[in-house]
């Protein structure tokens, strides 16, 4: 997949990034830990921050992250760093 605005990169397994700014991050590394679990290393597009986590497909078909070890995931709103939590559930 190529992110949006940051076709630079090239191919990539996917991103995170907000609506209210540029700012992204991609998954750098994957590794499938078994059938509903992944482990992920996100770096900031700069290459300045990165952090490992684990991707969870829950029962209801939900998905958990769980950082682990790293930077804060983070985006700039307003002139202001908006810090994400350490643990989030995403719906699709």
């Amino acid at each position: 997949m190529l992110v949006p605005d940051q076709e630079i990169l090239g191919k990539l397994a996917g991103y995170v990034g907000s609506l209210q700014c540029t700012q992204v991050w991609v998954i750098a590394t994957a590794k499938i830990i078994d059938s509903r679990t992944a482990k992920i290393t996100l770096v900031n597009n700069y290459g300045s921050e990165d952090l490992t986590c684990t991707l969870k497909l829950n029962n209801d078909n939900t998905y958990t992250l769980n950082k682990e070890e790293g930077s804060t995931l983070k985006f700039p709103v307003r002139g202001k760093w908006q810090k994400i939590p350490g643990n989030l559930t995403f719906h699709k």
